[in-house]
């Protein structure tokens, strides 16, 4: 799943249906691909401006913060080592997903993408299927998890 988690000061994305439509441009990179869109977390981490310092000054000042911090992990898809022009691409699609929320607004922000083992992912206990197969297929058309013959490991298997 990509999981994003946005620390943004508490003056900012006050208003609910920016959140919403922020988070449709994030899902909508990867329902792209295509992945589940229930595979896509978005959260929005609301910080105290008196709590956030960048270089260890809280700036521009004890009021008011400026400066959004962007985690995304990626586990269902890893882009291949050294694969530089793939992975400027992603960030690329994450930028323009960003700016009219960020950008444009006037915040200064930084992002970065992590890139998760899937095989230490679960949803909902089952092993999610692997990239490109029918049964991901199904989970992409149904929009949810399903029980699928190599769904759980046979350990996990055994205790159902």
């Amino acid at each position: 799943m990509p999981l994003w988690r946005i620390f943004y000061p508490d003056t900012a994305f006050t208003d609910k249906a920016e959140k919403k439509a922020l988070s449709d441009a994030i899902t909508a990179i990867y329902t792209k691909i295509p992945l589940p869109a229930f595979y896509v977390v978005v959260t929005f981490v609301p910080v105290p401006v008196e709590n956030i310092f960048v270089g260890g000054v809280n700036q521009p000042g004890p009021d008011k913060s400026t400066f959004i911090r962007i985690v995304i992990s990626n586990i269902a898809r890893r882009m291949p080592e050294g694969d530089t022009t793939r992975k400027n691409e992603f960030m690329d699609r994450v930028e323009k997903a960003l700016k009219p929320f960020i950008a444009d607004k006037g915040w200064d922000w930084e992002v970065h993408a992590e890139e998760t083992d899937r095989d230490l992912w679960r949803i909902n206990g089952i092993i999610p299927p692997q990239p490109n197969t029918e049964d991901e297929k199904r989970w992409v058309s149904e929009n949810k998890v399903s029980d699928y013959p190599g769904g759980y490991t046979a350990t996990r298997r055994a205790e159902l």
